[in-house]
């Protein structure tokens, strides 16, 4: 009977001596305001009792306080007397949050919070709050598109491309002159269309063939255009790079078949570019004198001229008494550009995929405050 007596009064004791220790949580001189308040949280357990003491000031209120836990208010009051001690029990096993709330300038305030647990294995318990990291491990399906072939895509396309450069000529004029004894005559010529479009040719003008020769020479030259001698390509000589071409060859073989009239005096020529000069060398003023790219005597004149605006010629028999008979060819020279269209297929290689399971690990490293790990 005593010795039951003896243990439950020891008991006893050691409850009374446990409820008067309370744990120091924080013991802190702050100066909160109105609008930012002094924050504390610190975690504690079920059924525990919080004390909230004021060490001065003890005769000012301070202007709200207010505690929390898990969102629910244990206990919030404004103009809050600081005399006596605040004591508040936790409901739960969580954070509790502390918040002070000053005066518009500031209030300094020196506070002590203590816990008093509610249990013995309370006092071991870890009341700070602390950062912990979990490292999650999960495993993520996902595809891939594997090749495992090719095609081959073929897209028809139609390319324009020269099929053939050359030379052509156009008659411009081709006339026989009966010039009596020491007279005059002249032609003018205006520059042909310079580029003629077609939808498969283009020719642009690069310049003027003029042959001058005697009756007697023309007639066989007509005849030798007839079958197939290109005039056109008769200037080429003077107009292509010099080392002798097929076009100088056709010159050398036209003028073989051309040769000076047989008795009399060959005409004297005169090549301009203006109607004026013109009528200046058809003038038979002594005084004045034409402006003349050429002059010369015209027995089987050949010869190639830049496309000038206005073409003259003027001719002249110098003869006194003998009629002379001279015949005069122009031609303008086009390079002629003939265009082709081809088609060809584009060929496009596109691979062949399939899609493939995978799955790869994936971890994650999340960080959270806690009170206990």
């Amino acid at each position: 009977m005593k010795l039951i007596y003896l243990i439950t009064l020891l008991l006893l004791f050691s409850l009374i001596g446990f409820s008067q220790n309370p744990i120091l949580l924080a013991d802190r001189d702050v100066k909160p305001t109105k609008n930012e308040p002094e924050k504390f949280i610190f975690a504690c357990q079920q059924a525990d009792k919080v004390v909230i003491t004021f060490l001065s000031n003890r005769d000012k209120p301070i202007g709200k306080i207010e505690v929390s836990e898990r969102g629910e208010v244990l206990f919030s009051q404004e103009d809050v007397q600081t005399s006596a001690p605040l004591e508040i029990t936790v409901p739960y096993t969580d954070f509790v949050h502390f918040n002070f709330y000053g005066t518009s300038l500031g209030q300094n305030i020196q506070i002590k919070i203590e816990r008093i647990p509610a249990t013995n294995d309370g006092v071991f318990f870890n009341t700070a709050v602390q950062l912990f990291k979990k490292y999650d491990t999960s495993y993520v399906e996902y595809e891939i598109d594997s090749v495992v072939g090719y095609d081959e895509i073929r897209t028809p396309k139609t390319f324009r491309v020269i099929a053939s450069s050359d030379y052509e000529s156009v008659m411009l004029h081709e006339q026989k002159y009966n010039i009596k004894g020491s007279q005059k005559n002249g032609i003018l010529l205006k520059k042909p269309q310079a580029t003629i479009v077609t939808d498969d040719k283009e020719l642009k003008l690069v310049g003027y063939q003029v042959i001058i020769t005697s009756a007697a020479g023309a007639s066989e030259m007509w005849d030798a255009i007839a079958m197939g001698v290109d005039v056109g390509c008769l200037c080429m000589q003077l107009l292509l790079p010099a080392g002798g071409t097929a076009a100088s060859l056709g010159v050398e073989q036209a003028f073989e078949m051309i040769g000076p009239q047989e008795g009399g005096e060959p005409v004297y020529y005169a090549i301009m570019n203006d109607k004026h000069e013109l009528d200046v060398f058809l003038d038979n003023n002594p005084d004045t004198q034409p402006l003349v790219y050429e002059t010369g005597l015209a027995t089987g004149y050949n010869a190639t001229w830049f496309p000038m605006d206005t073409l003259a010629i003027g001719l002249q028999n110098l003869n006194i008494a003998v009629e002379v008979d001279v015949s005069v060819a122009v031609y303008a020279v086009y390079q002629s550009t003939v265009w082709q269209n081809i088609s060809q297929d584009i060929i496009t290689v596109k691979p062949k995929t399939v899609k493939v399971k995978r799955v790869r690990q994936v971890i994650a490293n999340n960080k959270y405050w806690n009170f206990q790990e």
